[in-house]
């Protein structure tokens, strides 16, 4: 019923947010109160999505599978889930400040109030993108008591950047929507031109996200994240056209994924770099090297939500149920790992630095667990990439045409990353 992936889309930029605000890193208080209304917020907005939308799915194929056209759970189960979860998001909202504790029913009343969008408006795709923008503007409120207009571009971002590819993902259901009645911009100007205004929106994205930049004079690092995300979204945009939705999980739901994580991890290491330099002098390398360490580890665990647990993987109707078991199973297992690495780095106390060499080698352990599974895959007959997954990238060497895996590129990128780690931490 949950779609965990929504919540890792926003979750990010909302880190952002709070780093932003903070200067650094918020206090452990702040971050779990914020995570919590992340999680409970997007929780209730996803069940009353499905509440709200039950008979609309029932009627579409591509969604008569979910919980409550299924016969998996009831309406009333649905709706009683709702309530709990938004009790529990403004609990959570009145443990930060007064400001966030008084907006939060108004939040609350926006991200229900969209499930309603599409039956009267063809923009409903952008009120979804100002709804999950609403997340970093909330996390600063947060951390500071107070608005800052220069958040509100992060907002924007957010917004041109979902309404983009929830306008992508909508192209689906074009026919089902026009058939039924319902408003979205696909059946409304034609997929072609939906993908064009796509990505007129995230030329806008990637615009304002320079500006964001500058407004907060952030630094090289920042810069290098911007061209990052630039080229996940371009590649994005590659795998699928108008002509061949094939792809368009893919692109939603595992590319989303790592362009928003990708963006926090940058705009944080530099923010944590920048603050470092005082008094004429960096950081210590242990100290950055355990920020770095940790921000790796945080990376890995929300990145490993982000790209399995969706239809890409975790809840792809192809997959016989127990294979959809394991991936959720290791999925977990990663999180949990990554939320150990970044406890073991970042509490308070003694022994730093072999609670340091502890999380280097724990996160090691599942990228050379990926390592072994590459290496035997004929043994078992197993692929690296799956028909609706991310295809592999096509690359002339030696006159040959090869396949590289990005899965398989991130990984390797991953340990070079922790060697890196290893070396600054012991120069």
């Amino acid at each position: 019923m949950i779609k965990w992936e929504h919540s890792i889309f926003a979750l990010p930029f909302a880190l952002t947010g709070a780093v932003l605000a903070a200067g650094g890193w918020p206090t452990v208080s702040q971050l779990g109160w914020i995570v919590a209304c992340m999680v409970f917020a997007r929780s209730a907005g996803m069940a009353f999505n499905r509440w709200a939308d039950a008979d609309i799915d029932a009627d579409n194929p591509r969604t008569r599978m979910r919980a409550i056209p299924a016969g998996h759970l009831s309406r009333g189960f649905v709706g009683g889930f709702t309530i709990v979860a938004s009790v529990l998001f403004l609990l959570a909202a009145s443990q930060l400040n007064r400001l966030t504790l008084l907006l939060a029913p108004a939040e609350l009343a926006l991200l229900l109030a969209y499930s309603y969008t599409k039956r009267v408006t063809r923009w409903s795709h952008l009120v979804l993108g100002f709804v999950l923008g609403t997340a970093p503007s909330a996390a600063w409120i947060a951390i500071r008591g107070s608005l800052d207009p220069r958040i509100l571009v992060l907002t924007l971002v957010v917004l041109c950047w979902v309404g983009g590819f929830d306008t992508l993902y909508a192209c689906q259901d074009a026919e089902h929507d026009r058939r039924v009645g319902l408003r979205s911009i696909p059946a409304s100007i034609g997929v072609p031109r939906a993908f064009l205004l796509a990505r007129v929106l995230h030329i806008v994205m990637l615009a304002l996200l320079i500006w964001l930049i500058e407004l907060f004079g952030l630094g090289v690092i920042a810069w290098a994240g911007l061209a990052v995300v630039a080229a996940l979204l371009l590649y994005e945009h590659l795998i699928v056209s108008p002509s061949d939705l094939r792809r368009m999980n893919a692109a939603f739901f595992t590319m989303n994924g790592l362009i928003s994580v990708v963006f926090f991890v940058f705009i944080a290491a530099d923010i944590f770099w920048r603050k470092g330099w005082s008094n004429g002098h960096y950081i210590d390398r242990q100290t950055l090297a355990r920020i770095l360490l940790s921000m790796l580890c945080g990376a890995q665990g929300i990145g490993t939500v982000a790209i399995d647990l969706n239809r890409t993987h975790a809840t792809n109707p192809l997959w016989i149920k127990h294979a959809r078991f394991h991936v959720v199973w290791q999925t977990m297992s990663v999180f949990i790992l990554a939320c150990v690495e970044v406890a073991l780095i970042l509490w308070p106390g003694s022994d730093l630095e072999k609670r340091f060499y502890l999380a280097l080698v724990l996160a090691a352990v599942p990228m050379l667990g990926f390592m072994c599974a590459f290496i035997f895959r004929r043994v078992y007959d197993g692929a690296l990439s799956d028909p609706n997954g991310i295809p592999p990238i096509h690359v002339e060497l030696a006159g040959k045409v090869r396949q590289v895996d990005l899965n398989l590129v991130v990984e390797i990128v991953t340990l070079l990353m922790l060697v890196v780690i290893f070396a600054i931490y012991r120069a």
